[in-house]
């Protein structure tokens, strides 16, 4: 899918439309307008094989007093950062703007006009320079407040060799059936389908529910995604796991829960591939 990008500096000027219900609320950009770029300028052109260093991480909003300090530490140390409750408010905004290493790009889910016009979604940043940039706005909505969950796609050229990387950061519909979420995931499965060459797909699944989580693992069965193994530490929500990392196509070298680093409620996630 190709997508315009539009500056944070710009982002006072998006033309909002707002929603049938709870318009004074929530409103979203146009479609043109729904991926912010904001970060340095890459300063790489393809990711080395020997190492692929990923941080899977939802963000809170950026609400707890350690994430400035948090997410410059942990994005310094990896190629690419699949982010989810990305909340482009002030400090944010300054935050992924002065990024010294890594360009930034946010698709925009909603935008809380209540608090200013505020966009939140899901985000991917790297140092290196994506090859293709895409979103998806979920077909369902959440109840009552009837907003969608965009999900950011990008791919990655990798050093000698001719597939490329597709990364794929989701934070799915929430308070809805297994039904409605299983709408929102065969939506990303095309993007999956259609990629010839190894894929991450990362990010918040909600799956608070057994049945949730039996789709989502029947699913990424089908895709023959792998899922990547963790120790204690991630979030769960009636005592089921909701984060997790899914691969193909790539070795793992090392995957770990940060279960110290308080800069969001749920805990950041490291893996580590390589090709041979």
């Amino acid at each position: 899918m190709r997508v315009a990008t539009l500056s944070i500096a710009l982002l006072s000027s998006m033309a909002l439309m707002p929603m049938k219900t709870q318009a004074k609320i929530y409103a979203y950009p146009r479609a043109d307008e729904v991926i912010i770029t904001s970060g340095t300028k890459t300063t790489r052109t393809a990711l080395d094989p020997n190492s692929i260093k990923i941080l899977n991480w939802n963000m809170y909003k950026g609400s707890n007093s350690s994430w400035e300090s948090d997410f410059k530490s942990l994005t310094k140390d990896v190629d690419i950062a699949l982010l989810q409750e990305a909340y482009l408010d002030k400090k944010m905004t300054r935050v992924f703007r002065e990024h010294p290493t890594m360009r930034l790009e946010m698709a925009t889910s909603f935008i809380l006009a209540s608090r200013g016009y505020v966009p939140s979604g899901t985000a991917i940043g790297s140092d290196v320079k994506m090859t293709d940039l895409g979103y998806r706005i979920s077909e369902p909505r959440e109840p009552v407040i009837r907003t969608p969950k965009a999900v950011t796609y990008a791919k990655f050229a990798i050093e000698g060799h001719k597939e490329e990387l597709l990364t794929i950061t989701i934070h799915a519909i929430n308070f809805v059936s297994s039904k409605k979420l299983m709408v929102q995931l065969n939506d990303i499965a095309k993007v999956v389908r259609a990629h010839k060459g190894p894929v991450v797909w990362a990010g918040d699944f909600n799956t608070w529910s057994k049945k949730k989580l039996r789709v989502m693992h029947e699913l990424m069965a089908k895709l023959e995604l792998t899922e990547a193994p963790f120790g204690p530490g991630r979030m769960k929500v009636f005592g089921n796991v909701i984060d997790f990392v899914f691969y193909k196509g790539l070795e793992l070298r090392d995957s770990y829960v940060l279960p110290e680093v308080q800069g969001a409620d749920h805990k950041p996630m490291v893996v580590e591939f390589y090709l041979p």
